[in-house]
């Protein structure tokens, strides 16, 4: 959502304690470490539309060409179900979501 708050998981390699994520141009921040093939980066609140999602383990060299990215208006979504309602602490389940307008 263009508001921010989502939790991206990015999958590769090679990935360190150390990786920042970058949205578009905005200024880069920590990735939450999963691990060297994992990271998760949290969405900063962006205008509605296609950015690119880069990741480096240096602030210098970043995936390129980055990973698209679509904020959008969810002012009208609803969700109104969530399958399984829990998880394990480390994640990797595979969630179903209902609602309206996803």
């Amino acid at each position: 959502p263009s508001i921010g708050g989502m939790a991206v998981t990015v999958r590769g390699e090679n990935f360190s304690p150390s990786a920042l994520c970058r949205f578009g141009t905005l200024s880069p921040f920590p990735s939450i470490f999963i691990s060297s093939a994992e990271v998760i980066c949290e969405a900063p609140e962006m205008q509605i539309g296609h950015h690119h999602l880069a990741v480096s383990n240096n602030a210098f060299d970043w995936s390129v060409p980055g990973l698209p990215y679509e904020f959008m208006n969810t002012s009208s979504s609803t969700v109104n179900r969530v399958n399984p309602s829990s998880g394990p602490h480390k994640g990797g389940s595979i969630l179903t979501i209902g609602g309206l307008a996803l």
